[in-house]
C-alpha cells in the first residue's frame, strides 16, 4: 500500500476504535445454544489500559430504527463462550452530521465514555455480476445510485465487480466508479465457464446429480441457525459434505439456465456452485486488500442470490476476513426473474449475518428499504472490553451480544471479532470531560445587534451542519469539472417602450440572445473555498473566439493570484454579453450555495418552511435571509443588497435539490439533477433568472450538459493481488 494510502486512512485515525464491525442479527432474547444467564450489573469498566477487543453493535427497533439511549448495563458480551465483565460503552455517529451530533451529547451513564464521530466512511459497494441474469445489471445500476444518493460526500466510496480482474484496483473516485457501472453486464446466462474459475467443473454431471440428491434429502430436516454458507466456527464446513441448500434448484447437464415456456429460469448446480466459488474467492480477495488499513469499512454486497452450501469452508474464510479487515457486509438482493434469487437468499442472509449487516430484499419499497440501511450505516456503539489474557492473539474470537433486557430489540453485532488498532487519540478524546455541549455551528458568531434571540432548533441545527458540510464537500468534488452552458436570454418591453440593447435602442418590444459558454467551478490553491467562472465562445450561432478551455488551461498552468485576477477578467468579458440595462455578473447557478459555506452561513437566518416530495424524494425546505453587513451582494456602486431565497434539501446528507435566491430585482431558481457522468453528484442542470425594473423585464433559461472532468483527482486506489 502506498503512502498516499496510508495517510489516507490516517486522517481518520479515530476509525481505528472499531475492531469489528456489525454484525449478527441476534435478537435481544435468547443467543444461539440456549437462553442468557442475566447476571448482576458487573462495574463500569475503568480505562486504565486500551482494550484489545472493541466490539461495535447497531440495535434497532421492530421498524428498523436505530435505537439510542441503551447503556452498559443493557448489553450481555461474550467471547469464545465466555461472558465478559466490565464493559464501557460509547455512542458512535457516522456520516453527515457526525461532528455536530457527537459534540451535542454527553456522557450521563455509569460506563459510559464521550461520543464519537466518524463523518467519513470507508464503503465499498460489490456488484456480484455473476449472479445477474440479463436484466437485473440494471437494476443493481439503479441500486448503487441510490445508495450514492444516500451516503455523504465525505464518504470514501467505492465500486468494484466481481468476478475481479486479476491486478485490479479498489478506487475511491468516481470516474471508476461510472467506468465500473458503464461496464457492469449479467453473467448468468452465460454458464460456469463464463465464470474463469478453476474448480468450476471439478465435479462431473453425475456428482453434481448425487449431491443434489442428497442435499435434497437434507432439506426434510431442520438447518440449524449459523451453519452453512456462513456457519459459526462449530459448524461442520467441509465443502463434500452439503448442509443443505434449496432444493429448488434441479441438477442438469447443461450448465446454462433453463426452463420451460412461460416459467422462470432455473440454475443448474454445476453453475451454482461456480458462482459460489468466485463470488467467495472475490470477497476473500477484497476484504484482505481491505484488512491492511486501519479503520471499520462496511461492504455493500449487491447480489441476486448465493448457493454457497459446496463452498461452506470458503464462506467461512469470508467472514473470518471481515473480522479481521474490521468490515460489515450488508447484502442488497436485487429482485430477479430468475428461480435463482429465491433458492439463494437463504445463504446471503446467513452471510451477511455473520459478518454484523443484514439482508436488505429490494422487492416492494426498495427506497424505504435502503432509507432504513442509511439510518443503520449513521448510528451504532462500541463496547469497549477489559483487556484479558488472549485478547491480543492474532486469531478471531467467537463472539456474542445480546440484550437480555430488550427482548423488543435486536442488536447487529459480528459473530466473530478479531484484535483491533486503537487510536489513542479517539480514546483520549472519549475520555476527555465536556463541561457543556458545545452550541451549533450556526451560533458559534454573535448575531447582530438589535436583532432578538432566535429560538434554539437543535434538529434545524443538525440539517443546517449537514448542508454546509455538503457545500464544502460539493466545491471540492465539483472543482475539476467542466460544463457547457446554453443560455437565453430575453428582453420584454411594455407597448410603446423601445428595447435597449448594451446601450443602444434596438426597436421592438422583445428582444433576445443566446450565449454558449464553459462553466466552471474551481478551488483555487491557497485561497479559502470556490468561485464560479463562465466564460463565452458563441453569441447567437457566431464564435466570439475559439474554443480551447481557457479557464482550465489557466488554471492548471497560472499561480493562484494570477489565476484569479485572469479569471476575473474572463467573468466582467463574459458579462458584457448580457443583454438589457441591467449590469450583472451574479447570474451563476452556484452562488446561493455560496451562501451556505461553514464561512459564510452565520452571515444568514435559517427557518424551517415545510417538507415536500421532490423528484420523488422527500425534502426539506428552509427559507433564509441576510442579516449581516455589508452584504454579500453589492450594486456597482457599493451599496449592500441583502439576498435571500429557499432551499430543497435532503435531511440525511444535505444534498441540495433546488435553490431560490432573491435580490433586490432578481430571482433566480437553480435546479439540480444526478447524471451519469459524476455518480453521487447532483449537479445544476438548470437556471431560471428573472429581473424586474420599471417597464422592463429580463428573463433568462441556461441548461448545463457535456459534463467532463478535465484534471486528474489524486484519490487513493488499494490494488487488488495478482493471481
Amino acid at each position: 500500500m502506498n503512502a498516499r494510502l496510508r495517510r489516507y486512512f490516517g486522517e481518520a485515525g479515530f476509525v481505528c476504535l472499531l475492531a469489528v464491525t456489525a454484525a449478527c442479527a441476534t435478537t435481544g432474547g435468547a443467543p444461539r445454544g440456549g437462553a442468557p444467564t442475566v447476571e448482576p450489573d458487573t462495574p463500569p469498566l475503568t480505562l486504565d489500559a486500551p482494550p484489545k477487543l472493541v466490539v461495535e453493535a447497531i440495535v434497532v427497533d421492530k421498524k428498523g430504527a436505530p435505537v439510542e439511549g441503551l447503556r452498559a448495563r443493557d448489553f450481555a458480551v461474550s467471547i469464545d463462550g465466555r461472558r465478559r465483565a466490565g464493559m464501557a460503552i460509547a455512542r458512535l455517529y457516522r456520516g453527515p452530521g457526525a461532528n455536530l451530533l457527537a459534540a451535542s451529547r454527553t456522557a450521563t451513564t455509569p460506563g459510559e465514555v464521550l461520543p464519537i464521530p466518524e463523518p467519513s466512511r470507508t464503503i465499498v459497494a460489490i456488484l456480484d455480476q455473476a449472479s445477474f441474469f440479463p436484466g437485473d445489471e440494471t437494476r443493481a445500476r439503479e441500486v448503487v445510485n441510490s445508495c450514492l444518493a444516500l451516503l455523504g460526500l465525505s464518504d470514501r466510496i467505492a465500486v468494484v465487480s466481481l468476478p475481479a480482474r486479476p491486478g485490479a484496483a479498489i478506487s475511491f473516485d468516481r470516474a471508476a466508479i461510472r467506468q465500473t457501472l458503464a461496464n457492469l453486464r449479467a453473467l448468468g446466462a452465460l454458464g460456469a465457464e463464463a465464470l474463469n474459475i478453476e474448480a468450476a467443473d471439478a465435479r462431473s454431471t453425475a456428482d453434481v446429480r448425487a449431491a443434489a440428491d442428497t442435499r435434497a434429502a437434507a432439506d426434510d430436516a431442520p438447518r440449524p441457525v449459523g451453519r452453512g454458507a456462513a456457519g459459526s466456527a462449530r459448524a461442520d464446513t467441509s465443502p463434500e459434505r452439503p448442509t443443505g441448500p434449496p432444493g429448488t434448484i434441479p441438477a442438469l447437464d447443461d450448465p446454462r439456465p433453463a426452463g420451460r415456456a412461460g416459467e422462470r429460469e432455473t440454475v443448474s448446480p454445476a453453475v451454482s456452485r461456480a458462482h459460489a466459488i468466485s463470488t467467495l474467492s472475490g470477497l476473500r480477495q477484497i476484504l484482505q486488500v481491505l484488512g491492511m488499513a486501519p479503520g471499520a469499512k462496511t461492504v455493500l454486497l449487491i447480489s441476486s442470490g448465493l448457493v454457497a452450501t459446496d463452498a461452506a469452508s470458503l464462506a467461512q474464510a469470508v467472514v473470518e476476513d471481515a473480522a479481521r479487515a474490521q468490515a460489515r457486509i450488508f447484502v442488497l438482493q436485487v429482485p430477479s426473474s430468475s428461480r435463482f434469487g429465491e433458492a439463494g437468499a437463504r445463504d446471503l442472509h446467513l452471510l451477511a449475518q455473520e459478518t454484523g449487516g443484514r439482508l436488505i430484499p429490494l422487492t416492494s419499497k426498495p427506497e424505504q428499504a435502503l432509507e432504513r440501511l442509511a439510518g443503520q450505516l449513521a448510528f451504532s456503539y462500541l463496547l469497549l472490553l477489559a483487556p484479558l489474557p488472549g485478547d491480543s492473539d492474532p486469531v478471531s474470537h467467537a463472539l456474542q451480544v445480546t440484550l437480555p433486557r430488550r427482548p423488543d430489540l435486536t442488536v447487529q453485532a459480528a459473530r466473530r471479532v478479531a484484535p483491533g488498532r486503537l487510536a489513542p487519540n479517539a480514546l483520549v478524546n472519549a475520555l476527555s470531560p465536556r463541561a457543556s455541549p458545545p452550541s451549533a455551528a450556526a451560533d458559534e458568531h454573535p448575531r447582530p445587534p438589535g436583532l432578538p434571540p432566535a429560538p434554539h432548533d437543535s434538529s434545524l441545527d443538525l440539517l443546517l451542519d449537514r448542508v454546509s458540510q455538503y457545500v464544502w464537500d460539493y466545491g471540492r468534488e465539483l472543482s475539476s469539472v467542466v460544463s457547457e452552458e446554453t443560455y437565453t436570454q430575453e428582453v420584454r418591453g411594455e407597448s410603446g417602450v423601445t428595447v435597449i440593447l448594451n446601450g443602444t435602442p434596438a426597436g421592438g418590444t422583445t428582444k433576445s440572445r443566446q450565449l454558449v459558454s464553459d462553466f466552471l467551478l474551481v478551488k483555487i490553491p491557497g485561497l479559502d473555498g470556490w468561485l464560479p467562472f463562465r466564460d463565452v465562445f458563441e453569441v447567437d450561432g457566431g464564435r466570439v473566439r475559439d474554443r480551447q478551455d481557457r479557464l482550465v488551461k489557466l488554471f492548471l498552468q497560472s499561480a493562484p493570484d494570477v489565476a484569479r485576477e485572469s479569471a476575473n477578467e474572463i467573468l466582467r468579458e463574459s458579462a458584457r454579453y448580457n443583454i438589457g440595462p441591467i449590469r450583472r455578473n451574479l447570474n451563476l447557478p452556484t452562488l446561493a450555495l455560496w451562501f451556505l459555506e461553514p464561512k459564510n452561513r452565520h452571515r444568514f437566518s435559517f427557518r424551517r418552511a415545510g417538507e415536500e416530495t421532490l423528484a420523488g424524494r422527500r425534502v426539506s425546505i428552509l427559507d433564509y435571509s441576510e442579516t449581516s453587513h455589508p452584504t454579500i451582494i453589492k450594486t456597482s456602486g457599493g451599496d449592500d443588497v441583502p439576498a435571500s431565497g429557499r432551499l430543497w434539501v435532503e435531511p440525511a446528507n444535505g444534498r441540495i435539490c433546488r435553490t431560490v435566491l432573491k435580490a433586490s430585482v432578481a430571482t433566480i431558481i437553480v435546479t439540480y439533477a444526478p447524471r451519469e457522468e459524476l455518480p453521487g453528484l447532483w449537479l445544476a442542470v438548470m437556471m431560471e433568472e428573472k429581473y424586474a425594473t420599471g417597464n422592463l423585464a429580463i428573463t433568462g433559461t441556461a441548461t448545463y450538459a457535456r459534463f467532463r472532468q478535465f484534471q486528474v483527482s489524486t484519490t487513493e486506489q488499494i490494488a487488488l493481488p495478482k493471481k
